[in-house]
């Protein structure tokens, strides 16, 4: 009777265990933001299936079916450009990371061999693809970081400066300047947050890869977008044929892409148009 209840209690014991990745595919499917995703899809609302899935992430970064799902629509439903594929390849390491061995680790093998050979016919992207993902990889990461030390500030700055229970009517005339003095901490301290990530995000600027940022919630009238210094005109100019893109155009002409852009204020790098005239600033 005893050896009975000792094995009971060690299948017991063990049920909790046996099916962990299971329970991860039912949460993940569960988000709100994935559920939309795949609504979006159904209606081929393919840009607004990416922006989901992306919130999805937000909520859940270790939603390998979200990045499966990304995956697939940065491959097969975007405009298949070079960055594109390097966005897709992203999401499907990110599965094979995240779970290597269940579904849909192998799909995502299989996808990954064929953005490969897109790239690879591109003969632009594929020599700095690893570099790539890595500096997407590093600039999400700091991007959680200085989003957590934002959240952080602002409850330290909450809790240094909300006045206490049962103020007196002589202390409630110092009131504003308390309230007046939290906002100016907040501010000063959002700036200098807003600033780290601005920074970070230069070192990208280099590629013509999106990243979603968060902003800065709490900055004040002081915390403005800095802009890009302005371009030198050169007199020179490309008329854009096809295949071409921002990223690609730049580097020919050995210049920065934000330099170029900021040369182009009215450029759409995604929507670019044959025969369209570019101007080229100088490097």
């Amino acid at each position: 009777m005893l050896f009975r209840l000792v094995v009971v209690a060690l299948i017991l014991a063990l049920l909790p265990g046996c099916s962990p990745v299971r329970e991860t595919k039912v949460d993940e499917q569960r988000n709100p933001y994935f559920i939309e995703g795949k609504e979006r899809i159904g209606t081929r609302d393919y840009k607004g299936a990416i922006a989901a899935f992306e919130k999805a992430l937000e909520v859940n970064p270790r939603s390998a079916l979200a990045h499966f799902e990304l995956g697939v629509l940065y491959e097969q439903h975007s405009d298949q450009r070079e960055d594109d594929y390097v966005s897709a390849l992203y999401h499907y390491n990110q599965v094979v990371r995240l779970r290597p061995h269940t579904y849909p680790a192998d799909n995502a093998r299989q996808r990954i061999a064929s953005c490969k050979q897109e790239l690879v016919r591109s003969q632009s992207m594929a020599p700095v693809y690893q570099q790539t993902i890595r500096e997407i990889d590093r600039l999400k990461d700091e991007n959680q970081q200085l989003r957590r030390q934002l959240e952080a500030v602002n409850a330290q700055a909450a809790s240094r400066f909300v006045a206490p229970a049962g103020i007196g009517a002589a202390d409630s005339q110092n009131s504003p300047q308390v309230y007046g003095a939290a906002a100016s901490e907040r501010s000063r301290i959002g700036t200098s947050i807003a600033t780290q990530l601005r920074r970070s995000l230069t070192e990208l600027s280099g590629n013509d890869t999106p990243i979603i940022v968060a902003t800065n919630p709490v900055a004040g009238a002081n915390d403005r977008a800095v802009a890009p210094p302005a371009a030198k005109a050169t007199g020179r100019t490309h008329t854009v044929r096809s295949g071409d893109t921002a990223f690609s155009i730049a580097r020919s002409y050995r210049v920065r892409l934000d330099a170029l852009l900021a040369a182009n204020p009215k450029l759409d790098a995604k929507h670019m148009k044959i025969g369209q005239t570019i101007a080229i600033p100088s490097p």
